[in-house]
């Protein structure tokens, strides 16, 4: 899920059957949810420029986001 500068979200759905790559630009807040009983794994790369001290790591809130609807 990836909350886009507007305040909506965007969902994208991956799967072993169907793996996909996904690339979030800069200052760009995302969240992760494994929907299979299964361990999942994320990849991340991080650019070439990034520095640990670039202060990107801002917490961002995801309140508003209806977290019940992946439950079953």
């Amino acid at each position: 899920m990836i909350k886009n500068s507007d305040g909506t979200y965007s969902e994208i759905e991956s799967s072993d059957k169907k793996p996909i790559l996904i690339q979030i630009p800069n200052n760009i807040p995302s969240a992760h949810i494994n929907l299979d009983q299964n361990i999942s794994r994320v990849l991340t790369l991080a650019d070439i420029s990034w520095k640990p001290n670039d202060n990107e790591m801002i917490n961002t809130n995801f309140d508003d986001y209806d977290w019940k609807k992946w439950t079953n």
